[in-house]
């Protein structure tokens, strides 16, 4: 395992990475921006990060490390990551979704030639997530799967470090983060095929974030999912995993309940994986595995994170005939 890490970033995300990071045994040199998260960053950790521009932080070091972590704002993503990328940093894990639109996300995959950028979509290695694709795999694979991606919208609208970009486009911004896992559970770590949906919407989508309802379905293979998030009312994260033996219940995500075939009953399925306590879910294994192989599969690159996005897309999107 490579033992240095560069983390760019000082925000509350960061301060969760840097105790994963250390919980490894990770050397970890943090790039900051301002004397006040810097702060912050200090209080919680005992750790002063860098201040000042990111080019002048990376000139000061000794070294370069080869891999870093970016943790800045969503805004930020694209840019901070060029940087790293311009610099010669050979490795780069990078807060999901590596963009607030589209747009900068294809940019930022077409940018990555030689493939070092991996998205850190720390709910993948999640000890529930992580048993729950091995119980598919034990089952068979999945017939269906239900996905909620309800939003606290009051929260994040007032939310003053997101704008009007990011606000406007919160399912990929966030929402985005439960649907990945969804289909990361259903055996589909990497490219999502195209497939057939069928997409309501109902609201004020210039609203920001969007004061909008969505549901739909959608078919791959021989099984199903349908959708359902109200950002009008209120709600929380989940998923329903159906596979021919049994029902997967992950609400919160955290958690991992089974409901047997023929049974009314929800019990507990013992997890197969752990983490050290203190440690924000799915960070410590996230980045072991990119420290130790960041080609690992579970680990999602530019490019196909881009085919995910526009699949997920359509989610969001009403279909022509009930628009």
């Amino acid at each position: 395992m490579s033992k240095s890490l560069l983390l760019v970033g000082a925000g509350p995300m960061s301060i969760e990475h840097f105790k994963a990071a250390q919980a490894l045994g990770v050397d970890v040199t943090v790039c900051g921006r301002g004397e006040a998260s810097a702060d912050a960053f200090e209080a919680a950790t005992g750790t002063r990060p860098l201040t000042g521009e990111l080019k002048d932080q990376l000139a000061s070091l000794k070294s370069l490390p080869s891999h870093a972590l970016v943790a800045v704002n969503v805004a930020q993503l694209g840019p901070v990551t060029q940087h790293l990328m311009d610099a010669g940093v050979s490795r780069i894990l990078l807060e999901k979704p590596g963009g607030a639109t589209l747009d900068q996300i294809a940019e930022l995959a077409a940018a990555d030639h030689d493939s070092r950028i991996r998205l850190a979509y720390n709910r993948r290695f999640f000890p529930s997530m992580q048993t729950a694709r091995e119980c598919v795999r034990e089952d068979g694979g999945l017939t269906s799967m239900l996905i909620e991606f309800n939003e606290n919208r009051p929260l994040i609208a007032s939310i003053d470090k997101h704008g009007a970009e990011v606000k406007s486009n919160w399912f990929f911004a966030n929402s985005t983060h439960v649907v990945d896992s969804a289909f990361f559970v259903a055996g589909l770590p990497g490219e999502v095929p195209e497939h057939p949906v069928q997409a309501f919407t109902r609201g004020d989508a210039q609203a920001l974030p969007p004061l909008v309802s969505y549901s739909g379905a959608g078919a791959i293979d021989e099984w199903v999912y349908s959708w359902h998030a109200d950002w009008r009312s209120a709600g929380r994260w989940g998923l329903e995993i159906c596979t021919p033996k049994r029902r997967l219940i992950l609400k919160p995500m955290e958690t991992l309940q089974e409901m047997a075939s023929g049974s009314f009953r929800m019990t507990p399925v013992e997890l197969i994986m752990a983490e050290p306590e203190g440690v924000k879910p799915g960070l410590y294994n996230m980045i072991s595995c990119f420290m130790e192989n960041p080609d690992h599969e579970d680990l999602l690159t530019m490019r196909d994170q881009l085919s995910r996005l526009r699949v997920f897309n359509r989610m969001i999107t009403p279909t022509s005939e009930i628009a």
